[in-house]
């Protein structure tokens, strides 16, 4: 590194090996502010250092390391701090779709800094944003062994199921499907075998009205589907016993009627989402009797749900004996 002549050069626990385009002591800075604040105290809670991590990187445990200067004496309200908190969070929302922005994130303990915040915080905003940075982490290769390795973040995350907040839920969904198709997807099938997991994810699929919430919640049920095999193996069968089938079928013969009323583009994708999860489910001789079984019992759906169902079986079929 080279240094004006009048400056003396940085010590080397100082100097940062990872290139990028913003000042890594900038990232840090936005992770320090991220820190939930101890309501009795009012003082930061203290990140401590994850033994997990490579001890040679010289950025890491900076966040422990800092004192929270003048937050003590701040005055402001508590709407101000979410809202602070909010905007420093955005950021480092953004920043966390690099690559490498997003490395220097997870050695300088975001994943610690975010699971605190989804432990007390009481904000749906707050937590929407929590979880996008988890899930644009997660979408690099590498990083995800982070988030399952972080002690307790995967059952946090699971558990974030029962929220009633449709953003939070997308965000949410978009992780877990992340997580079931990565190669710890045996840990995240582990988390979701409890009955009221597996119900809860079937209820949102069924009851939320919100497109977008739809078509990410099937994509759920997709990762589960179309996952590896110990992962089908865990979780479809109770899932089949719950209602699944007629989940599904309900769901398309729904887009189905949206469609023939209206073309609303948003919703293409939904129906496309729904389509995959039928042809997943039909791979299997078993699943795909079912799946007729439940077009011969239901009168209530028309001619054009029932024909486009027989299609997304025989296809489903056609890949399976390929």
């Amino acid at each position: 590194m080279d240094c004006p002549s009048h400056h003396p050069p940085p010590p080397p626990d100082e100097l940062f090996d990872i290139d990028t385009t913003v000042d890594p002591t900038f990232i840090i800075s936005l992770i320090r502010k991220l820190l939930p604040v101890d309501s009795g105290s009012g003082q930061r809670t203290q990140i401590k250092h994850n033994p997990r991590m490579d001890p040679n990187n010289a950025v890491q445990g900076v966040v422990e390391s800092m004192d929270i200067g003048d937050d003590n004496h701040n005055e402001s309200t508590s709407q101000e701090k979410d809202k602070a908190w909010e905007d420093h969070g955005c950021v480092l929302w953004d920043l966390a779709a690099s690559t490498t922005h997003a490395e220097l994130m997870v050695q300088n303990l975001i994943l610690q800094v975010l699971h605190a915040n989804l432990l007390v915080t009481t904000s749906s905003h707050i937590r929407e944003i929590c979880l996008g940075i988890i899930g644009n982490l997660a979408c690099h290769e590498g990083l995800l062994k982070h988030i399952e390795s972080t002690s307790g973040l995967v059952n946090i995350l699971v558990g974030q199921l029962f929220l009633d907040d449709t953003q939070c839920l997308c965000e949410l969904c978009r992780i877990l499907t992340t997580g079931l198709y990565g190669a710890g997807c045996t840990l995240w099938a582990e988390c979701f075998q409890s009955d009221d997991i597996l119900r809860r994810g079937l209820w949102i699929a069924e009851n939320t009205l919100n497109p977008h919430l739809i078509e990410k919640s099937v994509g759920l049920l997709l990762g589960i589907l179309e996952g590896e095999s110990e992962v089908g193996k865990l979780l479809i069968p109770p899932l089949m016993t719950r209602g699944l089938t007629s989940l599904l079928i309900n769901l398309l013969s729904f887009e189905m009627s949206k469609l023939v009323k209206e073309r609303i583009p948003e919703r293409y994708s939904v129906l496309e989402m729904i389509l995959r999860a039928i042809e997943a489910l039909s791979a299997s001789d078993s699943h795909s009797k079912d799946i007729c079984s439940s077009i011969d019992d239901g009168a209530s759906w028309d001619d054009a749900t029932k024909d486009c169902i027989r299609r997304t079986v025989f296809t489903g079929l056609l890949q399976q004996t390929g």
